[in-house]
């Protein structure tokens, strides 16, 4: 061990929240004025998300067994939604 290493007294949490707000100010700059780590998070987000945040439904009774006739309509009612695919759904109808 070296004789000039003096541990830290804080915990590394610690040191993190004393320059949390730095940090993310600094973050938030490089965002908004740098265009390749604005386009970087762009893409990441595009390759993320993809087409958009879609609903996912499963209808079940108590006992936990699937309805499908309720799950086919849910589905209908949203296919018929301005701008919402059919083919997009991912419907769980089993």
């Amino acid at each position: 061990m070296d004789r000039n290493f003096i541990p830290r007294l804080r915990t590394a949490d610690a040191d993190i929240k004393r320059d949390l707000k730095l940090t993310v100010t600094c973050c938030r700059d490089q965002v908004q004025n740098n265009p390749y780590i604005s386009g970087s998070l762009e893409r990441i987000c595009n390759n993320v998300v993809r087409n958009g945040i879609l609903p996912q439904f499963q209808i079940r009774t108590r006992p936990g067994k699937l309805k499908k006739a309720d799950n086919q309509k849910w589905e209908a009612q949203i296919s018929s939604t301005p701008g919402v695919q059919s083919s997009q759904l991912v419907s769980n109808t089993g």
